[in-house]
């Protein structure tokens, strides 16, 4: 029986590598905002009849609703084996200029929401005892400062923290697991890397240069597959070498 694994933000640059890698070997549930653009990502996907897609805002700061949209969708369609967490959503901003509105936005996509799939994941009521692996998009903004990313950095901070202490609660059943992503060339990347001096700095920064979304999904594909059978609450750079 193919294995089920729900993406989120499946229709970014790093989630949609992700899926196009995944789907190979795997059957999806491809989360997203717009319908419209996951069933294009779906169509193109390798054995695009296996996959499906469920839309969920995770800017909202109740999450009831979602949970019982995926209780259903899981019911219908089949339990999920495995969460790959890819939303996320990002600012500069200093310290001084804290917005609570915009902060509780940044946490309910980088960490909220992730915490809400994972608790509807683990109810037995809804998805039996088939959830084996979580794999959590971070950054290295979480272990490395930067000026103006405080907040950012704050978000994936804790979900690593949240990581670690799920790695250990869930053992040895549910193996989780975090990438800590660099500088990566994606559509929400772009617009910064036109700057031919941000792109600079970036190079100078990673030995291995910039990266792309395929180098995260190469690193994903490994952790779904059994020869990381014996990983767990890892922290894996993602980051080309950024953090030596």
């Amino acid at each position: 029986m193919t294995k089920r694994i729900l993406i989120s933000a499946a229709t970014s640059g790093i989630g949609s590598a992700i899926a196009e890698r995944l789907a190979e070997t795997h059957a999806l549930l491809l989360h997203g905002r717009d319908s419209a653009k996951l069933e294009a990502l779906r169509e193109r996907l390798s054995n695009a009849a296996a996959h499906a897609v469920f839309v969920a805002n995770l800017a909202e700061t109740d999450f009831s609703d979602m949970r019982e949209r995926l209780a259903e969708e899981i019911a219908r369609e089949g339990e999920i084996s495995g969460f790959v967490h890819c939303a996320g959503t990002d600012f500069f901003e200093t310290a001084r200029n804290y917005d609570d509105a915009r902060t509780r936005e940044l946490f309910s996509v980088n960490l909220f929401s992730a915490m809400a799939f994972v608790s509807a994941l683990l109810k037995k009521r809804v998805n039996g005892k088939t959830l084996e692996d979580v794999l959590f998009i971070s950054s290295v903004s979480s272990v490395r400062g930067c000026a103006g990313k405080s907040f950012y950095a704050s978000s994936k901070g804790a979900l690593n923290a949240y990581a670690r202490s799920l790695a250990r609660e869930l053992a040895p059943r549910v193996r989780v697991n975090s990438l800590l992503c660099g500088a990566i060339l994606t559509p929400m990347t772009e617009a910064l890397f036109r700057d031919a001096g941000a792109r600079e700095r970036a190079e100078a920064s990673q030995p291995l240069g910039v990266g792309v979304p395929a180098d995260v999904a190469g690193l994903a594909a490994f952790l779904f597959s059994e020869a990381a059978r014996f990983v767990t609450g890892a922290e894996i750079p993602a980051d080309g070498g950024f953090c030596i």
